[in-house]
């Protein structure tokens, strides 16, 4: 009796670290399963709230006169292919601002202002104390611009509809940002495995329908293009509300919508794209601004946790379908379901911008290593702009 109880007792002993380790792996996956149930369904909430914000701009006509903005720091190869088609699409002027470009930017700035009197062209060579590039190139160029809306483009989109991208920015009503919800382009394949992964776990995880709505204070729009009433921008500040930001567009709306103002982000897929990077490394550059601000006042703790929700959202799932072989059978669905609901939501991300829902399946390997290496080089204080070093964050 004594050496059954022994044995029970051996048995007990070397499978319960078996069992407690399962029972996590089931609790993970259940939690990772809820996570991007949650971010399909607010991918669908995004665009059907996208697609609601565009009717309701309909029929607000398009008789008020927009002038564009466009800061460029060496956009020469862009800008010869966007102002040609903004030029003859009827807004009242459209204002380059030459960030010290080294490029072929200024010769070629200066051959269409030759040719265009609604080209205006203001260089830069100096950015003030206290100001990041891009928000000073923006608050120079509009305060040369005299129309009734504001449009600000990054030299990188590309207008599909002109005239209909006019008519929607004209459309902008007092007290709110219209934040267009372009088609983001690609010209490599690696590119749209990135985008499907970028594209779901921003509307998955930022939706839109949140920052349309006046009881969520997440903000954040598109920074190539967006528009406001000069009126309404004059009173708000203009671009010194976000002075010394490297991710000027989401600042400006959280200072927008703290104010009252209403965020307005409609589909325009089908009026404007905007080429998006080439390579995972400037992929996650932008990833590595993103998270600069957040992690800026965080303590370690904060930033260790930061670091450890990113990578378990991004590769748990895939770690568990690994394990999943090596699990009790009747475990074995639960811990591919994480990885089967990441994989749909990657392949709407993928849809959403015209691309095959098959990039889904780089995107879960090659997509989202923009987030931990963005993340990385946030933490260790590494972050570029335009070959610009960003503030530095407190190393972790």
């Amino acid at each position: 009796m004594q050496g059954t109880l022994l044995v029970r007792e051996g048995w007990a002993a070397l499978l319960l670290p078996g069992f407690v380790a399962w029972l996590v792996a089931a609790i993970l996956a259940i939690g990772l399963l809820a996570l991007w149930l949650y971010a399909i369904a607010c991918i669908h909430k995004s665009m059907r709230a996208a697609s609601k914000a565009r009717q309701a701009m309909k029929g607000r006509g398009c008789s008020a006169s927009v002038s564009v903005v466009i800061a460029a720091r060496n956009e020469a190869h862009n800008l010869e292919r966007l102002l040609p088609r903004l030029l003859v699409a009827g807004f009242k002027e459209v204002i380059v601002v030459d960030d010290a470009s080294s490029d072929e930017t200024p010769r070629l700035l200066a051959e269409l202002s030759r040719r265009h009197e609604s080209l205006v062209v203001t260089r830069l060579e100096n950015v003030p104390p206290g100001w990041a590039p891009k928000p000073y190139a923006l608050l120079v160029g509009s305060s040369r611009a005299s129309g009734d809306v504001l449009l600000f483009l990054d030299a990188d989109t590309e207008p599909l509809e002109p005239e209909k991208l006019r008519c929607l920015a004209a459309g902008t009503k007092d007290k709110e940002v219209i934040g267009l919800v372009p088609r983001f382009l690609c010209r490599t394949r690696r590119c749209a495995s990135i985008e499907a992964a970028v594209t779901a776990t921003a509307y998955g995880f930022y939706g839109l329908h949140r920052v349309m709505s006046k009881s969520d204070d997440l903000a954040w729009m598109y920074g190539c293009c967006w528009a406001i009433r000069q009126g309404t921008y004059q009173r708000l500040g203009g671009h010194r509300l976000v002075a010394s930001s490297y991710v000027e567009d989401r600042d400006f709306a959280k200072e927008a919508k703290r104010r009252g103002l209403r965020l307005l982000l409609p589909d325009a897929r089908d009026i404007i794209g905007v080429w998006t990077y080439d390579t995972a490394a400037e992929y996650a550059w932008l990833i590595a601004r993103l998270f600069v601000d957040p992690l800026e006042h965080r303590s370690k703790m904060g930033k260790m946790v930061a670091a450890t929700a990113t990578m378990l959202t991004s590769y748990g799932p895939l770690a568990l379908a690994l394990l999943a072989p090596l699990a009790p059978s009747l475990l074995q669905p639960l811990l591919l379901a994480p990885l089967a609901a990441q994989t749909i939501a990657y392949a709407t991300g993928a849809m959403i911008e015209g691309y095959s829902p098959l990039y889904a399946l780089p995107g879960l390997l090659y997509g989202q290593l923009v987030y931990p290496i963005g993340l990385t080089r946030t933490l260790r204080g590494q972050v570029l702009w335009k070959n610009r070093r960003v503030q530095p964050v407190q190393q972790y």
